[in-house]
């Protein structure tokens, strides 16, 4: 369990790496705005992330060579929020079998490939070390969602709404002997 704990922290680092080295449709990333001083003062939520269309292209290939189960979306929009270089994540391939995504995500292009590494090369094998069973899906909670930080009006987008986070609900292990049952650690 111990190391099941190392995997929420490494989620956090997964964000972080994605969010510093995302690429603007704009050339850099957009600078943050400051929170208003009250709910009067508020400006409506407005977000776009999005990669070059080379980028999105060698993303799209890199993704393809790792054998992740994705959808091309290209752009995705939500409310006043929009991604350029989306993708939807259905599946992760790992030594250990594929890893099924529940809520099909989207999200960044550049983030898809940081968290489908992440599941491979971490929560895949990490799990099997510590629990002796497999990880056969990862439950997700909201990935691309138009919202501000702390859902707080005025405050600057959160990663969310950037396509460069997921909210991870659960993990479902299955016991590598035939006829045991499913497992669910939830979070």
């Amino acid at each position: 369990m111990r190391r099941l704990c190392l995997l929420l922290e490494v989620i956090a680092t997964v964000a972080i790496a994605a969010s510093a080295s995302k690429v603007s449709a704009a050339g850099g990333a957009a600078p943050a705005d400051k929170p208003a001083a009250n709910a009067k003062e508020a400006k409506p939520l407005v977000s776009f992330n999005g990669m070059t269309a080379s980028d999105y292209a060698a993303c799209v290939s890199e993704l393809n060579s790792n054998k992740v189960v994705f959808d091309e979306l290209g752009a995705a929009k939500d409310r006043a929020c929009e991604l350029s270089g989306a993708v939807k994540l259905a599946a992760v391939a790992t030594p250990f079998g594929n890893v099924g995504l529940s809520g099909k995500p989207i999200m960044l292009c550049g983030f898809a490939r940081a968290f489908s590494a992440w599941a491979r090369d971490v929560a895949a094998p990490l799990t099997l070390a510590d629990t002796g069973r497999r990880l056969a899906e990862i439950e997700t909670g909201s990935a691309f969602d138009c919202r501000a930080r702390y859902d707080k009006p005025g405050a600057v987008p959160s990663e969310h709404a950037k396509g460069d986070a997921i909210d991870i609900v659960s993990l479902a292990l299955i016991a590598l002997v035939v006829g045991m049952a499913h497992f669910r650690w939830r979070f």
